[in-house]
């Protein structure tokens, strides 16, 4: 596995070397938050009242590999509660962009507001998660899913399953998957209508 970064404030740090470097695996990845600005998203008429609040981090990213695909994850914090996390790939260009939704209202941020691990993406194995609850991106399938640094997409469909169970999920269990990559879950809302 690469060397991952923690970053919880706007100064530069740089995580411990795995176990047994590659050639291809940096030492460490350098992050540094630059700027956290509120904004909102696409208002789309008909699906919701306004458009999602949104907080839009810059940051540099260092220690990479030429060509090397590298995946970040962003939790965003407010007020010392966590509001929002995402999952990106990022390119080779050193300074980058990410946009996190976040619930409540979107603030005006500093760079300690957004936690950041990046590292190099490396295969994975997706779980099975079909079955179990989904009511917020805190229950346990999606913090597996996110432990494997796997985004999760959520689509809603009527089922005569609990609501909130997860009642299918692509890839499927046992696929093979880069972090960073997607498994989007259909979970179950409301049941269906009786003829």
């Amino acid at each position: 596995m690469g060397g991952a970064v923690i970053l919880g404030s706007s100064s530069t740090v740089a995580a411990a070397a795995s176990s047994a470097p590659s050639s291809t695996t940096p030492a460490s990845l350098r992050v540094r938050v630059i700027s956290v600005t509120g904004t909102v998203g696409v208002y789309v008429p008909g699906l919701a009242s306004h458009g999602p609040q949104l907080e839009r981090i810059v940051f540099t990213l260092r220690g990479a590999p030429s060509g090397s695909p590298v995946v970040c994850k962003i939790g965003m914090f407010h007020l010392g509660k966590q509001v929002g996390e995402t999952i990106v790939g990022v390119g080779a260009a050193t300074r980058k962009f990410a946009v996190v939704n976040v619930t409540g209202h979107n603030f005006v941020g500093k760079p300690s507001d957004a936690h950041m691990q990046c590292r190099i993406r490396t295969a994975v194995t997706v779980p099975n998660v079909v079955g179990q609850s989904v009511k917020s991106s805190r229950d346990p399938p999606m913090r597996k899913l996110s432990s494997l640094w796997l985004f999760a997409a959520v689509d809603h469909q009527p089922s005569t399953a609990p609501v909130g169970t997860v009642i299918a999920q692509f890839p499927p269990s046992g696929s093979h998957e880069e972090s960073g990559g997607g498994v989007n879950l259909t979970v179950s809302f409301w049941p269906p209508r009786s003829p």
